[in-house]
């Protein structure tokens, strides 16, 4: 199957229409920070819109994320896009990992980022809920 579909072609130009929508989403949105990825596997990362730069919970990566009000960015996000029919697991607190299955679309990559888009700008009108 692998081979008969050529999936890696298809991961390879799939995954460079996703980078591009992603980007277009940093560009237009403060709170996402850096886009990093290749074929069908990329991250987000999410700091504070204010500019600061600052990470919504200062310890990430795969730490228990603690914090005043247990405000949790990821977690926030994956709410928002479930709000927009758009499924999303999250992982460290800070960061979005996103890897839509081999058998994706144009289609359903637009879709999720229409569901990203708005959860992005839900968080961006959130701010900064933590006091620093």
């Amino acid at each position: 199957w692998l081979i008969e579909e050529r999936i890696a072609d298809r991961a390879a130009v799939l995954g460079a229409h996703l980078g591009q929508r992603l980007r277009e989403l940093q560009e237009r949105h403060p709170s996402v920070a850096r886009i990093d990825g290749v074929g069908l596997l990329w991250a987000v990362e999410l700091v504070r819109p204010d500019g600061s730069g600052e990470r919504f919970v200062p310890d990430d990566r795969h730490a228990m994320p603690t914090g005043a009000g247990g405000f949790v960015p990821s977690f926030f996000v994956a709410a928002e896009c479930a709000r927009h029919g758009v499924a999303l697991a999250t992982a460290p607190p800070n960061t979005l990992r996103l890897g839509p299955p081999l058998s994706t679309t144009t289609e359903n990559i637009d879709l999720g980022i229409a569901g990203l888009d708005a959860a992005f700008t839900a968080l961006d009108r959130v701010g900064s809920p933590v006091a620093s």
